[in-house]
């Protein structure tokens, strides 16, 4: 697939000043990092070409697509996706799960805390995810399930009081654990080292009436979906995250969506497809626990048109300057000769090689 061409200056090689330059299929399985102002051109002419050839190889069976973006961002018709989520659009045929189909609290709670507070430098994610375990993994088992949105808010703000009701509902026999979980909330809370008010504050941002029938809202006829499914098949994905009025709910669905992936990459499950995620916009959700996740990740492709934005672990990382084409568009393209398919260099060896480049900034990323 053509991204552009590469920039005629001095601080690339002779040898790829000015050719064009290519990804092959298997330059996508690894990771990639779109830096450049606002407008400048980013999704229209690098992102949301890849995100079509990664659509395109989806229907062969080779990978799954997650493209996260706007209503606005153009990622693509939703004809071109076999689940379409939209958060906060009562028409969304999908909902969204923020415990990630999990059954383990711990790593539910683990993965909604780097969503909620992932960007807050005076509260460590260990921490959230700590109080938030102490509250679900009691809650599901005296209720059969997880909290909802607005439940979960009222257990991070409840006192002792509340909270020992909560604990009379546990069953007798095998949930001791659970027991001694709540028990130690219930000390905490109200203290001045009490996290649960911070939390509250952040998950009143999807505690809205835009998104009362989201989010596995009791008495919702929305069908919930799992990123971990892409794991297990090779589906194309598209997330409509909620804008106007929204956007800081956006970024915190951005973390937490970036978290739930990185954790389903990582499962040791053999597959014969790569996965890939596409955020159209990674500002904020760069934080030190996606860092340390995506580092882990292999076979993924975790791509940004922000200023900041993941990557995962590459095999082969590129440092090139190029400048991307004029003529980029929804639609099927070929590599001209002399790109992805040939070398640049006389008798070099078949076959094309990213380009070694630079990365500089000549202008401030978009925040």
């Amino acid at each position: 697939m053509r991204i552009g061409r590469c920039a005629a200056e001095e601080r690339n090689p002779a040898a790829y000043r000015g050719v064009g330059l290519a990804l092959e299929p298997a330059a996508l399985a690894t990771s990639l990092l779109v830096v450049g102002p606002s407008g400048a051109g980013k999704t229209a002419r690098l992102t949301a070409p890849i995100v079509e050839s990664l659509t395109l190889q989806a229907l062969t069976g080779a990978c799954a697509v997650v493209a996260v973006g706007t209503a606005d961002a153009q990622l693509g018709p939703d004809g071109a996706y076999d689940v379409v989520i939209r958060p906060g659009d009562p028409a969304s045929p999908y909902d969204l799960d923020l415990y990630a189909g999990l059954p383990d609290p711990d790593e539910a709670a683990e993965l909604l805390a780097e969503g909620l507070v992932g960007d807050v430098e005076n509260l460590d994610t260990r921490r959230a995810a700590t109080v938030l375990a102490q509250l679900i993994g009691p809650y599901r088992a005296a209720h059969g399930r997880f909290p909802t949105v607005p439940v979960l808010r009222e257990l991070l703000e409840a006192g002792p009081e509340t909270l020992t009701a909560l604990l009379d509902r546990l069953p007798a026999d095998g949930a001791s654990g659970m027991r001694r979980e709540l028990e130690a909330r219930i000390r905490q809370a109200g203290t001045a080292a009490d996290a649960g008010p911070v939390l509250a504050d952040r998950l009143s941002l999807l505690d809205r009436p835009a998104f009362a029938e989201f989010f596995g809202a009791e008495g919702s006829g929305v069908r919930p979906f799992s990123l971990k499914s892409v794991v297990h098949h090779p589906l194309r994905v598209r997330i409509k995250l909620p804008e106007r009025g929204h956007e800081e709910a956006s970024r915190l669905l951005a973390r937490l969506l970036l978290a739930q992936f990185a954790a389903a990459a990582r499962t040791g499950t053999r597959r014969a497809h790569f996965v890939a995620l596409v955020l159209d916009d990674a500002t904020g959700a760069l934080t030190t626990g996606t860092v340390r996740s995506s580092s882990g990740c292999a076979r993924t492709t975790p791509a940004s048109s922000s200023g900041s934005g993941p990557s995962a672990r590459c095999p082969r990382p590129c440092t090139a300057r190029c400048s991307a084409p004029s003529d980029a568009g929804w639609r099927s393209r070929a590599s001209p000769p002399g790109t992805a398919g040939a070398s640049p260099r006389p008798g070099a060896r078949s076959g094309w090689r990213p380009p070694r480049w630079r990365t500089t900034r000549s202008s401030p990323p978009s925040r």
